[in-house]
């Protein structure tokens, strides 16, 4: 029956007084839901201050998820003040994740002097990744002697062996 699914062909008045108040029961729950979710069709005049406040605390989560993950729309004059220096910590570490990962742009003023250093060692250890798999990403020019003679064997041996 096309009334328990939402569909708009849905004709009550062939239905009894029970499969109306069941109809009229599933629609004001996936109204709730979509305010909850934070989907389409969502109408808070409809809803009843109980209802309200389990949208509001949706809302809330999700803007703190949003806020801790770095994707979506964060806005922080929501957060507590301990909401708020998690989203800073969280959003620092991904700053420090995509440099260490050399995703993306890489703003290092927001960096410790350790933490810069230890991303400089992570572009140069995928720059000797790189260079060893013989990959047009290599940048020769950074190596320490060393370096250029350890890959230098590795790649004869590579050579070798294909």
């Amino acid at each position: 029956m096309n009334c328990f699914y939402g569909f708009s062909e849905c004709d009550t008045k062939e239905l009894n007084a029970n499969q109306r108040r069941e109809i009229a029961r599933v629609n004001r729950d996936q109204r709730l839901q979509n305010c909850i979710d934070g989907t389409g069709g969502c109408d808070l005049s409809r809803l009843n201050t109980s209802e309200k406040e389990q949208v509001a605390e949706a809302v809330r989560a999700r803007n703190l998820e949003m806020c801790l993950d770095g994707i979506g729309d964060c806005d922080r004059t929501q957060l507590t003040p301990d909401e708020k220096q998690e989203a800073i910590d969280a959003e620092h570490d991904h700053i420090l994740q995509n440099c260490l990962d050399g995703l993306g742009s890489c703003d290092y003023a927001q960096l410790s002097q350790q933490e810069r250093q230890d991303v400089a060692r992570a572009t140069q250890d995928r720059n000797l990744e790189e260079c060893a798999e013989d990959s047009d990403g290599c940048d020769r020019s950074g190596m320490t002697a060393e370096e250029r003679r350890e890959l230098s064997g590795t790649t004869r041996g590579q050579t070798a062996h294909k």
